[in-house]
This record gives C-alpha cells, sequence and structure tokens, in this order.
C-alpha cells in the first residue's frame, strides 16, 4: 500500500504539483539527503529542497525500479533524469548556473509513513556522478 504513496509522490514532483507534495508531508517530517548531509525538517524546509530540485530539472522524472515494504516503511530503488535548465543551490550555500545537460542517476531512498504521511525519509544517490555530468568535474 505505501509503494503507490511513494509513486503518487513522484508522480506530483513530476507535475510540479506543489499542493499535491505539501499533502505527502506530516508536520513533523525529517528527511536526510545523504549526498550533500542536508537535513530538513517540517512540512516547509521539505518544501523548500522539493523546489529546489524542481528549480533545478524542470522536467524531473523520477522511475522507481522496485519496491521493498516493511511495516511502515518502503524502501524504493529508483534513477532520477532531467535536464538541468534552472539554477542549483550547492550545499555551501553558492549557486551553480543551469549547464542544460542531462543528468541520469540511480539511487535509493528509505521512506517511514505514518498513516497515508511521510514522517521521515532517507535519500542515497551519487551526488560525484550527477556533477560530471552537469560537466562541474573534470
Amino acid at each position: 500500500m505505501s509503494s503507490t504513496l511513494v509513486e503518487a509522490f513522484f508522480s506530483a514532483m513530476e507535475n510540479g504539483d506543489r499542493d499535491g507534495i505539501r499533502a505527502f508531508f506530516h508536520p513533523d517530517i525529517v528527511s536526510i539527503d545523504n549526498a550533500t548531509g542536508k537535513v530538513s525538517k517540517g512540512i516547509e524546509e521539505n518544501m523548500e529542497d522539493m523546489d529546489l530540485w524542481m528549480n533545478a530539472f524542470s522536467d524531473i522524472k523520477v522511475t522507481c525500479r522496485s519496491h521493498h515494504e516493511v511495516g511502515s516503511t518502503v524502501i524504493t530503488e529508483m534513477t532520477f533524469s532531467g535536464i538541468n535548465d534552472g539554477d542549483m543551490a550547492a550545499p555551501d550555500g553558492t549557486v551553480i548556473p543551469a549547464t542544460g545537460n542531462s543528468v541520469t542517476m540511480h539511487g535509493c531512498q528509505f521512506c517511514e509513513f505514518a498513516g497515508e504521511q511521510m514522517v521521515s525519509t532517507r535519500q542515497y544517490y551519487d551526488m560525484m556522478a550527477m556533477m560530471a555530468q552537469l560537466g562541474l568535474m573534470g
């Protein structure tokens, strides 16, 4: 059941449905981006993080390759793709101008639910591979 919620969440991202995304976040949600070390607490910080990704990749696409459900936790293996057509905020706060390059990267997300809302997420992906595809690494 919860894997269908993960699929619906990624669909909302792909469609730029901010209200749809917001509805998935529990008020006490804590998300950890393990590639950057960023921790987002609460709905507003998580919406800011979603905005960063959706602005940097307006054609963002997340393909779920597999789901594993254990109790209220869904582990999703996924592929992220998009064209970097918007500026990106780096973890240190600097802005990386849009490169126009395509990115495809694989990752994994652990998502814990309270009812139909996400209360905790942890994302794992290869930041160096993304930076290389953007042409930011030699």
